[in-house]
């Protein structure tokens, strides 16, 4: 009887995982496994507490942290304005954010718009009665 490659393949595939099936579960059932290290983990990403990070006034009478200025911008001197368009809820909490207009056109511009955005994610307003408010904010990078 000759069997041929694939099929030969195919059995043995099957066989080994039907063994590994068996197996797996005669573990489960002996003794249950703690997760491994990293799942025990709790990662927490707190906001930038507010004594150690500069902020800035918004004319609306909001707060925002004030970005930091990435270094790979920073070494060529990259420079420009960002403006964001932020949705915030009656709480003052920013809900939503896009950027409208980037800064400049190379990747170390992408930097600054990506700084401005994950800082002003942050940003705290006074409490309003309407439900959403829209405002559009800019913010001139310059290298010091």
């Amino acid at each position: 009887m000759t069997i041929s490659f694939w099929r030969y393949a195919l059995l043995t595939s099957l066989i080994f995982l039907s063994t590994n099936i068996a197996l797996a579960q005669s573990q489960s059932a002996s003794a249950p496994q703690s997760p491994p290290d990293w799942a025990r983990r709790t990662y927490v990403m707190a906001p930038p507490s507010s004594s150690s990070q500069p902020h800035i006034e918004v004319s609306s009478g909001g707060s925002c942290p004030q970005p930091a200025y990435p270094r790979a911008a920073l070494r060529t001197r990259a420079q420009g304005t960002t403006t964001l368009h932020l949705k915030v809820d009656p709480d003052g909490h920013v809900m939503d954010r896009d950027i409208v207009q980037q800064s400049g056109p190379t990747p170390e511009h992408r930097l600054l718009d990506i700084a401005l955005d994950q800082a002003f994610r942050y940003c705290s307003f006074p409490p309003a009665t309407e439900a959403v408010r829209e405002m559009t904010l800019s913010y001139a990078w310059r290298p010091e």
